[in-house]
């Protein structure tokens, strides 16, 4: 049987969206670091 599509997708969403977020925070801090 397939499984349910709807709730990973909805997870895998909401990962992607805190890897993007981690991603800026990354390169903010990176950025930041370079300047001083």
């Amino acid at each position: 049987n397939p499984l349910p599509v709807l709730p990973v997708t909805r997870l895998e969403q909401r990962a992607h969206k805190a890897n993007l977020l981690l991603v800026q925070l990354k390169f903010q801090v990176s950025s930041a670091a370079a300047k001083q």
